[in-house]
């Protein structure tokens, strides 16, 4: 794994124990699938090819494609000399697809928003195409569960499951020949598709099954909106600092007011459900919250200091029993200020010398 690390130069935030190794194991079983079924592709084309990995790794092996994405990443120049990885703002719902002629086989890996589109860009092309779903998307957003029927084989998923039975509805009302399978991949998300066209083709009215498709998905005036290049940080920490403040203590307040527990003279406060601090909040701070990926939760571990989260319960970090382990863990933590020392009404319970903060 190191040499391999070393080998690529992995400059992404991802973990590459993950990547690297799902992104091989992906690349096998297409060579193996192609080798095996209709023989290799002309040109594939990975939609939203995310760090490029796997063209890279199709490439090497001699197989001519090309990967696409909103945004490039910065690891991609450690494979311009041997993958094709373009920059390219995909419009799915267009008649023309805007992908390169000669394409023959779409690959959708963790594919996100263009998902459910796959299926419908294969058809228009009229040509195979392979899918591992990840993020529940459908063409217009976000995917809510509908129903409560699953395909067999993804029964016992949950959500999931809905989501990849949704996946299937639309493969199957395009008329594809789809057959189901699990990789052997480091990764919950396992389940794929593998679209191939029938003997006698794709129904003649395909364009009239796409529309059908894609106005029963159709909101007023809702339309496919493509990720940003630029990616939004929505992890909470962009909110205003007076709302940070603000909150914290609000919060803060609401848990040592619970209970009169103490560490000697300290006082530790309660705990209590997420769900019903939620119900604390006013509208104006849900709806900063509502903002951000994660919401209240993240925000409140974000807090590492002063909260912790167990099993959907939030309370105040025990910080007599805890700071030693904080200090062990954490190089150069005393650049930030101790939040107890400021806020809490017994102040810090650790000397100035010990505390893993600033006094």
């Amino acid at each position: 794994m190191k040499g391999l690390k070393k080998l690529l130069n992995w400059t992404e935030k991802t973990d590459p124990q993950k990547f690297v190794f799902e992104d091989c194991a992906i690349a096998s079983y297409l060579i193996e699938l192609w080798r095996n079924n209709h023989g290799y592709p002309n040109q594939f084309v990975d939609m939203g090819c995310g760090n490029g990995l796997l063209v890279y790794l199709l490439a090497n092996e001699k197989i001519n494609g090309i990967g696409v994405d909103v945004r490039k990443r910065n690891i991609w120049a450690n494979f311009r000399n041997v993958a094709d990885l373009r920059e390219i703002v995909l419009d799915p719902s267009s008649v023309y697809t805007g992908l390169p002629d000669g394409t023959d086989f779409l690959i959708g890996n963790h594919s996100d928003e263009l998902t459910p589109w796959i299926p419908i860009i294969a058809a228009r092309l009229k040509c195979r195409f392979f899918l591992l779903p990840c993020c529940p998307f459908d063409l217009f957003g976000k995917f809510s569960k509908r129903g409560s029927n699953c395909i067999p084989f993804a029964e016992d998923l949950g959500k999931f499951g809905q989501y990849f039975t949704y996946i299937h509805s639309i493969i199957t009302k395009l008329g594809f020949d789809v057959k189901l399978d699990r990789l052997k991949i480091p990764s919950t998300k396992r389940l794929c598709f593998v679209g191939s066209l029938p003997e006698n083709g794709l129904p003649e009215n395909i364009e009239e099954r796409i529309l059908e498709i894609i106005n029963a998905a159709k909101n007023v005036n809702k339309e496919f909106i493509p990720r940003l290049k630029v990616e939004q940080v929505r992890n909470c920490s962009l909110l205003p600092t007076d709302l940070r403040t603000n909150l914290t203590k609000k919060i803060f307040d609401y848990l040592l007011n619970l209970s009169l527990e103490r560490i000697g003279d300290w006082r530790c406060g309660g705990s209590e459900k997420l769900v019903d601090i939620i119900k604390t909040l006013t509208g104006e701070e849900k709806e900063h919250l509502r903002q951000q990926n994660g919401g209240l939760q993240t925000f409140i571990k974000n807090q590492h200091q002063v909260f912790t989260v167990r099993n959907g319960s939030v309370g105040i970090r025990k910080w007599p029993l805890e700071n030693g382990e904080f200090l062990s863990k954490q190089k150069d933590i005393r650049k930030s200020e101790c939040w107890f020392f400021r806020n809490h009404p017994d102040g810090c319970p650790v000397s100035t010398e010990k505390c893993a903060f600033r006094h």
